[in-house]
């Protein structure tokens, strides 16, 4: 099984909003053949817009074959007309969201097969902002690289389910929730005022509130939606002080959700040049 991606034009995520989730089971292009994209193999839909990195959807492939032997298994005479035509396997395309955006700092951990096998990352024309050439036509991934698409789509490859699980059904299998539990304890408070303050101060020197780590803005992706949105990560962790203590502007890191999450994910804690350094250069042997 390999993984490849498939560039869509970006008018796809206009054009395209009438058939937002239906099942994805074809897609078409010029490059199929010559990447050798065989029945088995996975595809990701993706496009670029606004150097941002939409996950369309995916399927494993069934066949690739022409326009008129795809619209017989279709059952459509509605194709567009490309040379190269794959069809899905029946049940494995995902609902297609135009509207799923990858964030830089996954998108920088993506590696991309060259001919000669060596292994590519993916390259920004700006902070953040991904260069459109990087997902041309049809890309071989790295099997490390797919699961990290398929994280967003809420299952993984390999036969394996999001939870671990190699034997549940990703589309059968329930787990109860909604039990009422108490808990009880202690936690210590955060100022909001230096947050705010925080926010504000950096707010006037970029209106965009990129992401201390890997660049990325809420409101250049959600628009008025993630106007003045950033999440605060303290270089402290406050379960380390033994009393009160005085914090300032320059002690709080202005991040992502992502990458907040990954600052508090090991102990100690990654510091913000640290993590900045991650990004840019991603150890792809250390396990998610």
């Amino acid at each position: 099984m390999r993984y490849f991606t498939h560039l869509w034009s970006k008018d796809w995520l206009v054009k395209g909003e009438a058939g937002e989730g239906e099942k994805l089971d074809h897609t078409a292009g010029t490059w199929f053949r010559k990447r050798r994209v065989r029945a088995g193999d996975i595809v990701y839909a993706v496009a670029v817009r606004e150097g941002h990195l939409h996950l369309l959807g995916r399927l494993e492939v069934a066949e690739v074959c022409s326009r008129r032997r795809a619209e017989a298994l279709l059952g459509t005479d509605d194709l567009w007309d490309a040379p190269d035509h794959v069809v899905a396997k029946a049940g494995t395309g995902t609902p297609t969201n135009y509207s799923r955006v990858i964030p830089p700092g996954t998108v920088a951990k993506l590696r991309f097969v060259s001919a000669r096998g060596s292994f590519i990352p993916a390259k920004f024309s700006a902070p953040g902002r991904l260069d459109h050439q990087t997902m041309r036509n049809v890309r071989e991934l790295t099997p490390a690289s797919a699961r990290l698409l398929d994280s967003y789509l809420g299952r993984t490859t390999l036969g394996r389910t999001t939870d671990g699980d190699p034997d549940a059904s990703t589309d059968e299998a329930t787990f109860p929730e909604g039990r009422k539990v108490f808990r009880q304890h202690q936690e210590r408070e955060r100022n909001q005022a230096v947050v705010r303050r925080a926010k504000a101060l950096r707010e006037k020197q970029d209106p965009d509130l990129r992401c201390d780590a890997c660049g990325f803005s809420f409101v250049q992706v959600y628009g008025t939606v993630g106007k003045g949105f950033v999440e605060a990560h303290h270089v402290l962790p406050l379960a380390e002080l033994e009393s009160t203590t005085e914090t300032r502007v320059e002690d709080l890191a202005l991040v992502c959700a992502n990458c907040h999450r990954m600052l508090d994910r090991r102990r100690p804690w990654l510091s913000k040049t640290e993590l900045r350094d991650l990004v840019r250069h991603p150890d792809e042997t250390t396990p998610a």
